[in-house]
C-alpha cells in the first residue's frame, strides 16, 4: 500500500492533529506509524503501554470493531460507554487529549476477527461530524479497492529471478504481473481474473510486452521468461585426487 501518499491525502482531506496507520495480525501483534512522526514524543511512556498491547482492551474504536463486526468508518465518540467504561476510556483518553488526538476517526480497509489494518485520523476537542464520516465512507470503498489490487499484483510479484530476466526491457507493472502469470501456467483469462481487469485488457498489456520483448506470441515470450529466470545448473563439486595435490 502507497501509504506516505493515502496518509498525506487523509491529511488533505480532514482538519486533523495526526494521521496513523495502525495494524494488528493474527497472533495480536500490534504495530503503528504516525505523521508527523514527532507527534508522540512527549507521551513515551503512553506510546510503549500501547505498543506492548495492554491498552487495546481500553480503546473504544478497537473494542467496537471487535464486538460490532461493523467495519465501517467509526468515531471514538460514538462508541457507546456500555462497551468500554469510563475507567478504561480515561487510561486511553488522558494521554490523547494532551497529544490533541482525543477525537479519532478510524478507517479500516482489512478486518477480520482482532486482525485488522486501519487508518485513523485524529484532532482535538471536536467530534468529526455527520458530514466527515459521510467522506469516510467514500474513502473506504477506494482504500478496499486499492488493498485488493495491491494483494492481486503481489501474488503476481516476478520472483527475483523473473525480476532479473524483465528488467532489462522496461515492462510497466501490469506489463510483467501478466507475463509471469503466463509464464507460471495461467491462462489469459485466469491472469485478468487474478489482476482484476478484462481478458481484453489482459491482451493488451500482453501486446506491449511482446514489442518490448521483441518477440510475435505468448510461447516464445514465456519462453524467453523461463528460460532467462532458469538458475544455472550448479558446477559439480570436482575434487582434486589424493596425491595429485
Amino acid at each position: 500500500m502507497p501509504h506516505e501518499q493515502i496518509v498525506e491525502y487523509l491529511n488533505d482531506s480532514f482538519e486533523v492533529t495526526a494521521v496513523a496507520h495502525h495494524w494488528r495480525n493474527a497472533a495480536g501483534q500490534i504495530g503503528m506509524t504516525i505523521r508527523p512522526t514527532d507527534v508522540l514524543d512527549q507521551e513515551a511512556d503512553a506510546v510503549a503501554d500501547w505498543r506492548s498491547g495492554e491498552l487495546t482492551t481500553c480503546h473504544p474504536l478497537l473494542v467496537w470493531f471487535a464486538q460490532t463486526r461493523d467495519p465501517r468508518p467509526q468515531t471514538m465518540a460514538r462508541v457507546p460507554t456500555g462497551l468500554v467504561n469510563k475507567r478504561k476510556r480515561t487510561l486511553v483518553e488522558q494521554p490523547l487529549r494532551r497529544l490533541g488526538l482525543e477525537q479519532q476517526l478510524a478507517l479500516n480497509y482489512q478486518l477480520d476477527g482482532i486482525m485488522h489494518r486501519t487508518y485513523v485520523l485524529g484532532r482535538s476537542v471536536r467530534d468529526f461530524s455527520d458530514a466527515d464520516l459521510e467522506v469516510a465512507n467514500y474513502l473506504q470503498w477506494g482504500l478496499l479497492a486499492l488493498d485488493f489490487q495491491v494483494r492481486l499484483l503481489r501474488e503476481a510479484c516476478p520472483t527475483i529471478q523473473e525480476q532479473a530476466a524483465l528488467s532489462a526491457y522496461n515492462l510497466t507493472a501490469r506489463e510483467s504481473a501478466v507475463l509471469t502469470l503466463l509464464a507460471r501456467g495461467d491462462s489469459t483469462r485466469t491472469a485478468s481474473r487474478k489482476l482484476g481487469c478484462s481478458p481484453r485488457t489482459a491482451e493488451k498489456h500482453l501486446e506491449r510486452a511482446y514489442r518490448k520483448l521483441g518477440v510475435r506470441d505468448r510461447v516464445n515470450a514465456v519462453l524467453l521468461v523461463r528460460t532467462a529466470s532458469t538458475p544455472p545448473p550448479a558446477r559439480p563439486d570436482v575434487r582434486t585426487p589424493v596425491g595429485l595435490a
